[in-house]
């Protein structure tokens, strides 16, 4: 029904739910709110990219190509898990935390008492063992406001080395400043440096899966605008250097030296 819409991340965001799941995690009562990244661009693409993959892989094995149909809508629904939840129990995700508040388990977003914030996800039995264990509470004592209290008492520094030493993921909630500086990024080697044509030395994010033998190496910047005019005009559209130059002197292209 809607083939005839146009479409970018934040549409079909919106339309799968995400847009007020992201607003609802952080005010129940409050307004939808945009995702911080285009998700609705990134999780497609990705999809297709799978897709590419297995039809490539019957191809091998039948000779025979296919068409591929990606959009931006399904693969969003797809990637939300809170309409799995629905469908199974009629509920929506605020429903379900209140009759089942102990599926959070004692995870979540906690500010310390130096202003920074940490990300704890400590779900299921042994999680919450962990946390009579190292804490020293009991387990029916433990909630939401209990752990508020307990992270607010601690640097971010010492909540994350406390939860990480008895074995619960947890991290520092970054900015992007803090990010592209932490040694663990730094060591997996996760920017580049790269000589730009106008800009000089620049910095990028790497690619960021690892291989044993053909690992992807990031060697040029993205071309300036015309970069590539004159290959393209040569090889594709037959043009010699004095119809490019022509086209050049009348600002029909441009071309970057």
């Amino acid at each position: 029904p809607y083939t005839s819409w146009r479409s970018y991340a934040m549409i079909a965001e919106a339309m799968s739910g995400h847009t007020r799941l992201t607003g609802e995690n952080a005010d129940p009562e409050g307004p939808p709110v945009e995702m911080a990244q285009a998700y609705g661009d990134l999780g497609p693409g990705t999809m297709a990219t799978m897709a590419i993959l297995a039809a490539l892989r019957y191809r091998d094995k039948t000779g025979k190509g296919q068409m591929i149909d990606v959009a931006q809508l399904d693969c969003m629904v797809a990637y939300n898990t809170a309409i799995t939840g629905y469908l199974l129990s009629g509920m929506k995700p605020l429903e379900l935390r209140e009759k089942f508040p102990r599926g959070r388990g004692a995870g979540g977003i906690f500010e310390t008492k130096d202003g920074g914030w940490i990300r704890l996800a400590a779900f299921g039995p042994r999680a919450l063992d962990r946390i009579v264990q190292h804490m020293g509470v009991e387990l029916d004592d433990i909630s939401q406001d209990m752990m508020k209290e307990r992270v607010a008492e601690m640097t971010r520094d010492e909540a994350v080395k406390l939860f990480t030493s008895i074995g619960l993921p947890c991290a520092p909630v970054y900015h992007v400043d803090e990010t592209v500086k932490d040694p663990h990024v730094l060591a997996r080697d996760m920017f580049v440096e790269l000589e730009h044509p106008l800009a000089g030395k620049i910095k990028l994010v790497n690619f960021p899966l690892k291989f044993s033998e053909t690992q992807p190496v990031l060697r040029t910047p993205a071309p300036v605008l015309g970069e590539h005019n004159k290959e393209l005009l040569r090889e594709l559209m037959g043009f010699d250097d004095e119809k490019i130059d022509e086209l050049m002197k009348k600002g029909i292209i441009s071309y970057s030296k």
